[in-house]
């Protein structure tokens, strides 16, 4: 869960790229799951071979399972590798010299989208971006302030001004009276520069209104297309939940009419395919799910624990 603050949302990634390590994630998954369809794969390569022996099965039969075992064995290889290149990667971004493999959840963490949901729209005031962007907004008007009022003249009367000066004549003739006219004639003598100061303080406080408006709009998008993704999600992970739960049915059902000689070796290992293509597509819609999550909740300015 998470909400505004310093809210616990993932222990798992608590950096603001956690791509890496979720892909991480997802990479020992998919191995876990060729691992158990090149099991079902030589289970049914070993049925088609006693078959074949028994002289019930031909031996393209033998040879089409035995290319789908072998298929799915090269697989596995190749994300052996890639997890292999992932765990490098995650050392580096985490400094580990040794190069350790990575110590990450062999499932995917559940992350609850009611409390993100219900934040209300001000806590986008707390995304670092928004809040530098509105600090420069300040800033620059402080600016413009300063200027305006470098254009008007500045000065004191003191008391040194009057003391010793017995009639109005005598003021001209002592040094504060015309340091105070030196005050009254600078701004007016640089008129012309303090003018285009302000103009330009006044152009940049615009350009930081434009550019707040700007970073907002963003965040608000962000936030916009986050919950749009979710409810995405929360229609199309039902389909394909139940498109694995019938493809897995099919085959089943296959695989008991191979077994008495009343399907095609070609069929099931069609069947067995769509099945683990079926339960791979699931698999990958809740990472992105999980990864839509996260991506809210930094849009969101959350803080990670």
């Amino acid at each position: 869960s998470a909400r505004c603050g310093s809210p616990p949302i993932l222990s798992l990634l608590a950096s603001r790229a956690p791509s890496p390590r979720l892909g991480r994630v997802l990479g020992g998954l998919r191995l876990e799951l060729e691992g158990r369809r090149a099991e079902s794969l030589r289970s049914t390569r070993d049925a088609v071979r006693g078959r074949y022996l028994s002289g019930f099965s031909a031996a393209a039969d033998w040879q089409a399972s035995t290319a789908e075992l072998e298929a799915s064995e090269a697989e596995i290889e190749r994300l052996r590798e890639a997890i292999r290149r992932s765990d490098r990667g995650l050392s580096v971004l985490l400094g580990d010299l040794g190069l350790e493999p990575a110590d990450v959840p062999r499932t995917l963490p559940a992350v609850d989208i009611a409390p993100l949901a219900a934040v209300p729209a001000e806590v986008l005031a707390a995304r670092p971006d928004v809040d530098a962007a509105l600090a420069r907004l300040r800033a620059e008007g402080a600016a413009v302030r300063v200027a305006r009022k470098a254009l008007l003249p500045s000065f004191r009367i003191t008391a040194d001004i009057s003391q010793g000066a017995a009639t109005p004549g005598d003021l001209l003739k002592g040094d504060p009276v015309w340091t105070l006219l030196g005050s009254l004639a600078a701004p007016l003598l640089n008129r012309r520069a303090l003018r285009a100061e302000l103009d330009a303080s006044r152009w940049r406080a615009q350009r930081a209104a434009v550019a707040y408006r700007g970073v907002l709009l963003d965040a608000v998008v962000e936030v916009e297309d986050a919950l749009g993704a979710e409810v995405a999600f929360s229609r199309r992970l039902p389909r394909l939940e139940a498109s694995r739960r019938h493809a897995e049915l099919s085959y089943r059902s296959f695989d008991r009419r191979f077994s008495r000689g009343l399907a095609d070796i070609l069929d099931l290992l069609t069947a067995q395919r769509v099945a683990f293509d079926a339960e791979s597509r699931l698999l990958e819609a809740r990472v992105e799910r999980l990864q839509n999550r996260i991506d809210l909740a930094l849009a969101l300015g959350l803080e990670f624990q």
